[in-house]
């Protein structure tokens, strides 16, 4: 694509400004040029910069598309087309729209407003006035100030958003404007090699699609192209299965003798382009059994016959591994065992079926599946494979994990016999009484295909659009704000929690662990909220289940359906005590108000007396908090968070520690080394006394110090992130929510070398925290943050999060530092220790800090099983004069 940008004082290449400038623009592309000067006589000279439109995406959204296509781009590059060739442009794109506004303007948007202005009725706005420079006489062209933030489904709104693709929201009224240009110019692409009449479509497909994608797709274009009289054939050995195992089974065409580059559509290198248009999306990708050979049929007729039992028939598809492993988004998002299990509990109750024929390549929802339903399990013998052997072989599609653990003949043996059996069992679920699925899948589609309607009924799961089945009648409190922030942070398809580990002096007592819950809910009755997600709109609502209180040492994460989706799961043993906190709806500072009202209860109903209430605790006689759901990010406009960000996120080296894990995005809990040390807060703030330090500054001194120290050649920068509340500054003192903003500290790596820089870094830190949290910045940051939640909404809606936000978690910097304060205690405090603190861990160090009963607790989470830094940490403290000072493995 061709931007519009300033003229620079760069020696570039000159062309004129007319009809053909973006033609001549590109002729330099094709020789290597990226950036040209344009003469304009009818308005300001002006430069065209091209940027590939895969570059269009932010880096970690381009790694995954790539990565999901194997390679193939699903933007063309567009550097030939012809405006002029209107039958080889889709106009019957455009007639599903009455107006056309552009909140954009560079070559695609210039040249689909000319067409639309030449060849419809429809008008045209735009917000920017250099479109007259490109279009001067058209009465149907109108500048504007600004456009409607709501835009009605018969206007077309084109966004500079790449991630707005109008597919993946079947709503073509809001998209980017490469993706108008493509749904205008896709014939171009698939013909731009023809130099005679089109007779052919040729249909190629890569490796990674399974026989379900193949069949579909073959059958998808062949219908798409059937009004233009093309014949369509599967492009020789373009797919995982031989042409010998296709035409064995399946009625196929193979390339005709005189099919020819000159005389054939290409649909091969560009196919997941035109997957993402308006004109293909309208062509079902499924088949029916018309495209299995007649030999085929019979073999399956006759094995339906000998399987099925005269009794009533539950068909159940449940499909794993891959689309586990891929976490292909929210539509492809499939029900787990433990989600499916209640509804066909209920269809076999209600419809009186008897049996369940089973499909499912995953082992362990075979075996869930089995110890469900012991004696109704119907299936194929066949090998199955689980979710953990594709990450042993660090696989995430089936393509690589077979290619893995298998090669040559043993390979093509098992393909065809997989092939089989994929088809064995779709064709037998289509002969059962009634149909369940648990996600979008070419299963789908297809079963239901071969059964023509004969279902009693029908149900597809569709977690990731409408849900948690188990909640989907609960009843919303409202839309969740400030949590999108800290949902957006981790990918959605884990769970995002806070655990807090205590050590307690006495044996747990559940029965006044119960009592503490309650009365804490009386006052935070916040936490009695689920957190769901609904058709890409996260939400509170009401629960009504009963907190999960368990005698185990294991984790029940609070958004899990074990933990009865709660905010909040509190687990025991003897005199262990772990509270599992959802991360999304809240932060850790807020958690301290909470802690403290809940550790109020608890030692008053164990010890059978009402302590002294801790100055600042609040109780239920103080009732619920006024603005415990006030949102900071919302109590101010949204910024627009791009330009600020750019320039606060400069592409500039820090230190690393060299050990560091690069190649994994996430790491899991085990990938980490925990680590905890603890002080006696008198010990620590005489240390931060001596060096004018506050325990947050004296953090990033004692890390820096560490890592410094450890890497002594190190040259770089150390950069060090910590979350700030707002809550003082935006007068919402009592707010649960998300009410942080991060503020990076950069540091030369020599002022770590010498003790007698301690005070120096203190104070430098200090300086910069008080900058960064005056009530100008942090409205700011505020604003800043508010436009950040807006766009994760947008990219939930548009089911982009995940990609959207990948980048962010390759954190660069040396370490992240949280001070989270005090739980503030009467007497009792001395009874509680923290043994750890963690959220889900990320690739860096992170340090979180807190108080309790006199001691300062610093829990360590590295990715590095190594001890080295943390153990340095801890002596260094104890050199430092803080004798108090311990440390252990957790």
């Amino acid at each position: 694509m061709l931007q519009i940008s300033e003229r620079s004082d760069e020696k570039l290449s000159i062309i004129n400004h007319g009809e053909n400038v973006f033609h001549d623009a590109l002729e330099l592309v094709k020789k290597g040029e990226k950036r040209f000067h344009v003469d304009n006589p009818g308005g300001e000279d002006y430069d065209l910069t091209y940027v590939a439109n895969m570059d269009l995406f932010p880096e970690g959204v381009k790694d995954l598309i790539l990565q999901m296509t194997k390679g193939a781009d699903i933007h063309p590059a567009f550097l030939d087309y012809n405006e002029t060739n209107i039958d080889q442009i889709c106009i019957e794109f455009l007639e599903q729209f009455n107006n056309a506004e552009f909140e954009v303007i560079n070559e695609y948007a210039i040249v689909s407003a000319k067409i639309i202005l030449k060849h419809t009725d429809i008008p045209v706005a735009f917000l920017d006035e250099r479109i007259k420079w490109f279009i001067n006489d058209a009465e149907k062209l109108t500048i504007k100030e600004s456009f409607s933030e709501d835009v009605p489904k018969e206007t077309l709104r084109i966004t500079p958003n790449p991630t707005e693709f109008g597919a993946t929201k079947s709503n073509w009224s809001f998209i980017s404007s490469t993706i108008l240009f493509q749904n205008l110019f896709f014939w171009q692409v698939t013909t731009k090699n023809a130099t005679e009449p089109i007779k052919y479509a040729e249909v190629g497909l890569t490796e990674i699609t399974g026989i379900g994608g193949v069949l579909s797709n073959y059958s998808m274009i062949s219908d798409a192209v059937e009004s233009k009289g093309w014949k369509t054939y599967l492009k020789p050995n373009c797919t995982r299965y031989s042409d010998d195992i296709l035409s064995r089974y399946f009625n196929i065409n193979t390339k005709p003798d005189d099919a020819t580059v000159a005389n054939t559509a290409d649909f091969s290198t560009e196919f997941p382009a035109l997957s993402i248009t308006w004109y293909f999306s309208r062509f079902k990708a499924g088949f029916d059994e018309t495209i299995i050979n007649d030999r085929f049929i019979k073999e399956m007729d006759e094995y339906v016959e000998a399987v099925l039992p005269e009794e009533k028939v539950l068909g159940v598809l449940a499909r794993g591994t891959d689309y586990v492993t891929m976490n292909l988004g929210d539509d492809r998002i499939h029900a787990t065992v433990e989600q499916m299990v209640p509804r066909i509990r209920e269809w076999m109750t209600e419809g009186g079926y008897k049996k369940i024929f089973l499909a499912t390549e995953d082992q362990d929802i075979f075996d869930e599946m089995r110890k469900e339903f012991p004696n109704e399990i119907i299936a194929i013998a066949q090998e199955r494979h689980s979710v953990m052997e594709f990450k042993e072989k660090d696989s995430n599609l089936i393509f690589d994990f077979e290619k893995k653990i298998r090669e040559g003949k043993e390979y093509d043996d098992a393909l065809e016999d997989t092939t089989v059996n994929y088809f064995y069992a779709l064709y037998i679920l289509s002969k059962c009484d009634a149909f369940i699925c648990s996600g979008q899948c070419n299963g789908w589609d297809v079963v239901r295909s071969f059964n023509h309607g004969r279902f009693d009924k029908q149900y597809k799961f569709t977690v990731g659009i409408t849900g948690e089945p188990a909640t989907e009648d609960w009843k919303v409190v409202r839309p969740l704000s400030a949590g999108v922030f800290a949902r957006a942070v981790y990918p959605e398809s884990k769970a995002f929690y806070m655990t807090y580990s205590f050590d307690m002096e006495d044996t747990v007592s559940p029965n006044a662990l119960k009592v503490a819950l309650d009365k804490t809910m009386q006052v935070y009755p916040y936490f009695t909220y689920a957190v769901v997600k609904r058709k890409r709109v996260y939400y509170l609502v009401e629960n009504p289940l009963d907190f999960v209180i368990k005698e185990t040492e294991e984790i029940i994460e609070p958004s899990k359906a074990a933990g009865n989706y709660h905010a909040i799961t509190i687990c025991y043993k003897d005199k262990k005590l772990n509270v599992y906190v959802d991360h999304v709806p809240t932060d850790g500072t807020a958690l301290n108000m909470v802690f403290q009202t809940f550790f109020y209860y608890y030692f008053s109903e164990l010890d059978g007396k009402a302590y002294p209430v801790p100055e600042g605790v609040r109780t239920v006689e103080n009732g619920v908090p006024e603005d415990a759901e006030t949102d900071a990010y919302s109590m101010v406009d949204a910024i627009d968070p791009q330009k600020l960000m750019a320039q606060a996120m400069s592409p500039k080296d820090y230190f690393e520690y060299p050990e560091k894990e690069k190649t994994k995005p996430d790491l899991t809990l085990d990938d980490c080394g925990h680590y905890s040390i603890s002080v006696d807060s008198d010990d620590f703030m005489k240390f931060a006394k001596s060096v004018g330090g506050t325990p947050s500054s004296v953090l990033v001194q004692l890390i820096g110090e560490s890592l410094q120290r450890l890497n002594p050649d190190n040259k770089l920068p150390l950069e060090f992130t910590t979350p700030v509340s707002v809550r003082t500054v935006m007068g919402n003192t009592n707010s649960l929510l998300h009410q942080v903003v991060h503020k990076q500290f950069e540091f030369d790596s020599e002022v770590f070398m010498d003790d007698k820089n301690e005070a120096e870094i203190n104070a430098d830190f200090r300086k910069q925290l008080a900058e960064f949290a005056s009530p100008q910045s942090i409205n700011i940051m505020c604003g800043v943050y508010h436009g950040i939640v807006e766009g994760y909404k947008k990219a939930i809606g548009a089911n982009m999060l995940e990609r959207v936000t990948a980048s962010m978690r390759e954190t660069k910097i040396s370490a992240s530092v949280t001070h989270m304060g005090t739980i503030s205690t009467s007497e009792y405090g001395n009874r509680i220790h923290i043994d750890n603190v963690r959220v889900m861990p990320e690739r860096s160090i992170g340090l979180i800090m807190l108080e309790v009963g006199g001691k300062f607790y610093i829990s360590f989470c590295i990715g590095l099983k190594e001890d080295k830094y943390a153990r340095f940490m801890a002596e260094h403290m104890q050199e430092l004069g803080m004798k108090s000072t311990q440390w252990k493995e957790v």
